[in-house]
């Protein structure tokens, strides 16, 4: 009977052990960052009132960026996604809730989503063709290409159209270096496409 006492101790032993070195050895956990505008802060916004109604759509270019993963190329011809880093919300998506902060906020434009209720004479299309970090430099740069179609709903005719190249150097090469520079690449886009769509609207 001691023997057998002996050997579930042992088992038993063994199994704690084990259970340890399982919790110690986790793997790296997913995370989830949050695409911001560092110009304007979510927590203090004071919304223009404007005379010029603007709706949006937003969409991706690939499926590849109709994603929440974040993308990575090391190579041109090649694109990649990070395995534990993620957006909250898909990039295009994204780019298009802050583009319409941006302009309620600063450029006195009322814009909302093409699904909302708003009436206007205006819709401006984005397409977002790249979003990615690209690390075949080191230590990297945040790439983001948006086509931006400004159309009068009345006509159905394009008002204006422009391609927007925007590169951001990150500090690090990772995904936290990478979502850093496109914080930084995001406010450079938003600082010119506001003011691009302001113009367009004179």
């Amino acid at each position: 009977m001691k023997h057998w006492c002996k050997i579930f101790g042992l088992i038993a032993m063994t199994l704690q052990l084990s259970a340890c070195m399982s919790l110690g050895e986790a793997g790296p956990t997913q995370q989830f960052y949050v695409l911001q505008d560092s110009r304007v802060s979510a927590v203090n916004i004071s919304p223009q009132v404007g005379n010029r109604t603007v709706l949006l759509s937003a969409s991706a270019g690939s499926p590849f960026y109709d994603s929440v993963r974040l993308a990575y190329s090391q190579q041109p011809s090649a694109r990649a996604y990070y395995q534990f880093a993620n957006w909250t919300t898909r990039p295009a998506v994204r780019l298009g809730q802050l583009l319409a902060q941006r302009l309620n906020v600063q450029a006195k434009v009322n814009a909302g989503w093409l699904s909302s209720d708003l009436q206007a004479d205006w819709l401006l299309e984005l397409r977002v063709d790249e979003f990615y970090h690209d690390v075949s430099v080191v230590p990297g740069q945040a790439r983001l290409v948006v086509q931006a179609d400004l159309l009068d709903r009345r006509t159905q005719q394009i008002k204006a159209s422009r391609a927007f190249h925007i590169h951001a150097e990150a500090k690090s090469k990772d995904a936290a270096g990478a979502v850093a520079a496109f914080q930084t690449a995001t406010t450079l886009w938003l600082d010119q496409v506001s003011v691009w769509v302001e113009q367009a609207l004179q």
